[in-house]
Formats: structure tokens, sequence, C-alpha cells
């Protein structure tokens, strides 16, 4: 049985993925932001009655992560795995994004995680071993129009992961980074909507729309949560891992073409004439 903290646990992703430790017999703490407002994810807890304890985790603010950890590390010592999901995802073209929402996306998406890590690598260090699992997205490693901001974060997020995991290796901590494609989850619904764009003509709305359609078709969030958990379980897994059909497809289109093809592919889909 392992110890296992999953944030953004409300819904979607990290709701999946908490259940799913937790089916496991793992010692689960599942971090929300806003614990009354976790009514599906105790719901699920208790039709199963699985060990999953629900727990207070605001990963923007330094107090209620150590909080949070200091009382987690009380009950169990240091954590097996953590697994930093909580995300939002603001969708705005780049000069159209109000700042104080870019602030709050990298502040939530990136610092978050930071300061999660900083939290589990020393106990994790003093027993001898961990896993951390970022959840990133293809937004990682391929810019998306009208989703700058989010891919700026989820850049750093692979950046911050590579660097960690060279750091950690040698203390027995392993890093997994998850690239998700497009998941039927309410992480569009959670972000602020668009800001009216007059320099793109209403694309940034058009192309919002295309991508709550994409969402709603999008494979269940059980998937990710079966690949988060075996990730956290199995040390052959390699560093990134693409899930979801589209997160392929976007891979291969990545590693095939040339900077300018890959650009020019975009600019088509989303009529950037």
């Amino acid at each position: 049985m392992a110890s296992v903290l999953v944030t953004g646990c409300s819904s979607g992703v990290g709701l999946a993925t908490a259940l799913a430790f937790g089916r496991r017999g793992d010692r689960t703490f599942a971090g929300v932001r806003r614990p009354e407002a976790a009514d599906e994810l105790r719901a699920g807890i208790e039709a199963e009655s699985l060990p999953v304890t629900v727990v207070a985790l605001d990963v923007c603010d330094q107090a209620s992560v150590d909080e949070t950890l200091g009382a987690v590390h009380d009950q169990v010592g240091a954590l097996d795995v953590l697994v930093n999901n909580a995300g939002i995802s603001p969708f705005a073209a780049v000069e159209d994004q109000p700042v104080a929402e870019a602030q709050l996306t990298l502040e939530t998406n990136l610092v978050g995680p930071l300061r999660m890590i900083q939290g589990v690598v020393a106990p994790m260090r003093s027993r001898g071993g961990g896993v951390i699992v970022n959840v990133s997205s293809v937004s990682g490693f391929i810019a998306i129009p009208f989703l700058g901001i989010y891919s700026a974060s989820k850049f750093g997020l692979e950046a911050l992961s590579e660097a960690l995991a060279h750091e950690v290796q040698g203390a027995g901590i392993r890093v997994a980074v998850i690239r998700l494609g497009v998941f039927d989850t309410a992480i569009g619904d959670k972000s602020p909507a668009p800001p009216p764009s007059a320099a793109l003509a209403g694309r940034a709305e058009a192309a919002a729309r295309m991508r709550l359609e994409m969402a709603q078709a999008g494979p269940p969030t059980t998937l990710a949560a079966e690949a988060i958990v075996a990730a956290a379980t199995d040390p052959d897994t390699p560093r990134h891992v693409l899930v979801g059909q589209d997160a392929a497809m976007m891979a291969d289109l990545h590693d095939s073409q040339s900077a300018a093809g890959l650009y020019d592919t975009l600019h088509a889909f989303y009529d950037l004439s």
C-alpha cells in the first residue's frame, strides 16, 4: 500500500485518479481547493468505501500547501507518490490575454507544482525514494494558437520536470510527465472565457467552441487516470507518456514536420489567414 497525494481532485482527471489509486488500496489524499464543492468526489469515495481522504489544498497559496503537506506527513511520513494535476486553461489570443489571468495560470500550472515538489522532495530524499508525476499536455511541447499562456505554463512544467529528474535521480526519486491530449473534463469550464478579440475577428471564440466540441467527444478521464497510476507504479515507465489518440497524432506531427511545416498546419487548422 502506497501513500499518494493528488492535486486538483474536485473533477475530471484528478477525481478519476484519486479514485483509481484508492481502488488499489493506496492511502490517498485528494487535494481540492474548495472542499465544499467536492460532492462528486466524496460520493465516489463513499460508494466504494475507498481509502481516500479529501484535503483542502490550494496550490496557489504557500500557507495552504505547507499546512496540508505538514498534516499528511504527520499521518504517513514521506509520501510515496505526488501527482501534480491541478490546472486551469484560459483560451485567448496572446495579445488579448489579461495579464492577471496569465499570472493566475502560471501560478496554478507551474508555480503550484513547484511548491508541491519543494514540499515533498526532502522527505522523499530522507526516506530514500518516491515518485513525482507531473500532468502536462501536448501543449507542453507544441505551442497551440489561443492557448499561448497555457502552453507557456506547460512548457515550463516540462522544463522543471527535466531538471528535477536529473537532480533527484541519485536519491531514488523518479519523475514522470503525462502529456494529455484533449479529454472530457471541466478544465475549460473552470477557466476564464476568452475576451473579445478585435484583432482576430472572433476566431478565438470560434476556436474555443471547437475545443469544447473536441473535449466533449474526447476519451473518458479514466484513461488518463490509468496512465497516471501506471506511471506512478511501474519503474520502467518512460519519462514522457502520451495519453489520447490526438496526443499521439500531434506528437507524430511534431516529430515528422519541420518547424515551418508544423506552423503552417496549425495556421490552417485555426484559419489564421
